[in-house]
């Protein structure tokens, strides 16, 4: 009884310092991100010249929309890899391929829903020509943060115009945005 016992601790304990290691790993990932986007809203703030008011105010309406953003990520991830999935099975039923179809379609809608409310949200803050320069920016932004994992991934840029190689399953970050 104690000999099980104690292969028992033994094994707990072995598996703790991974796990625990994968919580670190998420720590400093989601510290990374804040520090991320804090150095952008920051950038955004200087760039626009906002008052400290409509620093937070920008920081916060990006929060909102980041959120929903994250998680209309995570459902275009599932969808793309189900219809590949579905797209490589020679079983596959053409309702079930039509199903995940109409889902991507609603996803877009969803995704511009979101588009426009963010819209919406940042006229609250900004005037349009600050509108217009952040989102110059924000794809200045989102442009360097693509080039930096092409080059910490690969030799080079991606094979097609989605941004990845081809044959990479690009999977969203598993938090959501702080």
């Amino acid at each position: 009884m104690k000999a099980k016992l104690l292969a028992l601790l033994l094994i707990a304990g072995a598996s703790f310092p991974a796990h625990a290691g994968a919580q670190d790993a998420q720590a400093r990932r989601a510290a990374l991100e804040a520090q991320f986007f804090g150095r952008f809203i920051d950038r955004i703030a200087t760039e626009l010249e906002l008052s400290p008011a409509k620093r937070d105010e920008l920081a916060q309406a990006l929060r909102q929309s980041g959120q929903r953003r994250w998680v209309l990520l995570q459902e275009a991830w599932r969808l793309r890899t189900e219809l590949a999935r579905l797209a490589d099975s020679p079983d596959a039923r053409d309702d079930e391929v039509a199903r995940t179809l109409t889902a991507i379609e609603d996803l877009r809608d969803r995704e511009h829903a979101l588009w426009r409310d963010e819209q919406r949200a940042l006229a609250a803050v900004l005037t349009p020509r600050q509108r217009a320069r952040f989102e110059v920016l924000r794809t200045q932004f989102n442009e360097r943060a693509l080039q930096m994992r092409w080059r910490r991934h690969s030799a080079g840029p991606p094979d097609n115009s989605t941004g990845r190689r081809m044959g990479d399953q690009a999977r969203p970050p598993s938090t959501p945005p702080r």
